[in-house]
């Protein structure tokens, strides 16, 4: 009876201490905070209030490795309680810690199974760590937002699984049809299945949406090339270019629209442009060789050559 007297007295004093520095802390006195915090879990190690305090204000701070160290012991002190496991998981989220960080949200899960907020998070994090099944799974019953399903789009097609991809994408068009990244969703799906003609009224939907959004431009200038519509491509690539101007991928192919139209000295700059840009990348070497033939520097396309084959070595 004296025993538990006496911790219920020590429960109370680390109580009233918390309350103190949650008070300092509203007043801006963070450190004073701090300190009365520390005091309590003298008392009592496992405080919950102290330990979620002393965490929360690191992770409010950027003082992540320590605010996940804090939340972790507030978490084990109250198993149920998501704030704690939530943000312990984002502290190792911060610190680009994916494997960490899932094991707390997993935990958070099973406190809130229906958070469609939590597993947003969670399959952020997955695509990240390219856990693309994952993904998928995390996302069950919770496809009520763009950005979710969006994910699950790419996940499903990171697992090869096209059709369901297509099914998503559909689905994105009839809940956000004024999206400019879905309606360029619906388009990529047409030109990966070489259906390029079909693909440029949604490259055009997503220019309108949002002009500023590079890849469309791209896009629609690559199903322009590959019809021969060179002109016109080559004027996609540029957009797409002066919005990101190193853009490897744009430049490249605004190199072929210009060899397609005979301009190969315009394609040897843009190339060259290029791999100024991106020099670890072999695709705009490995062009400047043909178009250095073309032109007839013989020695350039030779040394053009070799370097797209050491920096394909490479990679």
């Amino acid at each position: 009876m004296v025993w538990v007297m006496a911790f219920w007295l020590w429960q109370a004093g680390a109580d009233e201490l918390a309350e103190q520095g949650r008070e300092l802390a509203a007043a801006g006195r963070t450190e004073e905070a701090a300190k009365l915090w520390r005091k309590a879990l003298v008392t009592v190690p496992s405080h919950f209030p102290s330990l979620f305090n002393l965490g929360f204000l690191a992770w409010q701070q950027n003082r992540d490795g320590a605010a996940a160290e804090w939340l972790e012991r507030a978490a084990r002190a109250q198993p149920g309680d998501f704030n704690a496991l939530y943000l312990a998981g984002s502290a190792w989220s911060r610190q680009g810690k994916s494997t960490e960080a899932i094991v707390w949200w997993r935990k958070a899960l099973t406190v809130q199974p229906g958070n469609s907020k939590l597993r947003k998070t969670m399959a952020a994090e997955y695509s990240r760590a390219k856990l693309f099944r994952e993904v998928v799974e995390v996302s069950e019953g919770s496809l009520d937002s763009e950005a979710m399903l969006l994910m699950v789009i790419a996940a499903r097609r990171a697992l090869g699984e096209a059709h369901q991809a297509a099914l998503l994408v559909n689905r994105a068009l009839d809940r956000f049809p004024d999206s400019a990244r879905v309606q360029f969703e619906a388009g990529y799906d047409l030109h990966r299945a070489g259906l390029w003609q079909r693909s440029i009224p949604y490259f055009d939907r997503a220019i309108a949406l949002d002009p500023a959004y590079e890849e469309p431009h791209y896009y629609r200038g690559d199903a322009l090339l590959r019809q021969d519509g060179f002109e016109e491509a080559a004027r996609s690539f540029g957009e797409a270019i002066r919005i990101r101007p190193a853009y490897t991928l744009a430049r490249v192919g605004l190199a072929r629209a210009y060899l397609a139209t005979g301009k190969a000295a315009l394609a040897g700059e843009t190339l060259e442009e290029a791999a100024r840009l991106d020099p670890k990348n072999p695709q705009p070497a490995a062009l400047l060789a043909q178009v250095y033939f073309r032109l007839g520097e013989l020695a350039k396309a030779q040394a053009a050559k070799l370097l797209a084959q050491r920096l394909r070595a490479v990679r």
